[in-house]
């Protein structure tokens, strides 16, 4: 069907966890619009080791 023009509005922002993050979200498209209201948010600490790298990428940064 090719490229929709669409609108995304994102408003009532809250701070969880340090990061500030909006409540509700508006996507406007095709005379339509859709709302995504989140009541709560829960921000769960991230491991460091979600960001290692796999040992080939290793191999290959040390070739470098």
């Amino acid at each position: 069907m090719g490229a929709i023009e669409a609108t995304t509005v994102l408003e009532n922002y809250e701070r969880h966890g340090g990061i500030m993050t909006p409540m509700l979200i508006r996507i406007q498209a095709m005379g339509m619009e859709q709302i995504v209201r989140s009541d709560s948010i829960s921000v769960a600490p991230i491991p460091d080791s979600i960001f290692a790298l796999p040992a080939e990428i290793k191999a290959l940064k040390k070739g470098s």
